[in-house]
């Protein structure tokens, strides 16, 4: 099974990614820039340096459809050292409409100095079908190995840009850049085998409610 998050998952980083930069404060929540995905490449997101989250750090979010929970995902941080900062996301169906149960965790283990994964892993269970995926990243030789175990474990040695990162690193990294009005940065994504340009752009302004107002 590839190595890329739930569809739901995948959705609510854009969410994630602004109320991340909100929770960074210490002050009330500012009016986080709203982020969306666009075709068309833009300029690479290297305006500004990397911050490490704080440790134990987390988010909370519900996914709805038609005012029904459908699930939950949470977001955070573990141990950060001064060399690895672990990051989690856990996501799971919820509903009684929900025609497969759903229940999956992604780990990623980044590099404090730049903010890219070292390693990764995602453990997922989709129905009775239970995998475990894992990447460990060489950047001396910009190789990627990628563990696949379900059904089959197969192991792959995958060309990767300097750069590559997976979703949960791209939305750590969202939050330390400036999010002006129509500004756009572009990733390279690394998904199961495959390398995606992931481009985002700054659409707008929302303001959020998180519990420390």
């Amino acid at each position: 099974m590839p190595f890329r998050p739930l569809p739901t998952v995948a959705a609510l980083l854009a969410l994630a990614g602004p109320a991340a930069a909100a929770l960074a404060s210490p002050t009330a929540a500012p009016e986080p820039a709203a982020l969306a995905a666009v075709a068309q490449p833009s300029a690479g997101a290297s305006a500004a340096p990397w911050v490490p989250p704080r440790p134990h750090e987390s988010m909370d979010f519900q996914v709805t459809y038609l005012g029904m929970t459908m699930g939950k995902i949470r977001l955070f941080a573990g141990n950060v050292d001064a060399t690895v900062a672990p990051i989690f996301l856990q996501a799971q169906t919820t509903s009684i409409f929900a025609i497969v149960t759903l229940r999956q965790q992604l780990a990623s283990y980044l590099d404090v100095a730049s903010g890219l994964p070292l390693s990764g892993s995602l453990d997922a269970v989709e129905g009775s079908y239970k995998h475990t995926d894992t990447v460990f990243y060489d950047r001396s030789t910009n190789k990627a190995k990628v563990r696949e175990k379900g059904k089959y474990d197969n192991t792959y040695l995958i060309d990767v840009p300097p750069d590559a990162m997976d979703f949960v690193a791209l939305v750590y990294r969202l939050r330390t850049l400036p999010l002006d009005l129509g500004t756009k940065y572009v990733f390279r994504v690394l998904a199961g085998r495959d390398v995606n340009t992931v481009s985002t752009e700054v659409l707008g302004r929302e303001r959020i409610e998180t519990k420390a107002g």
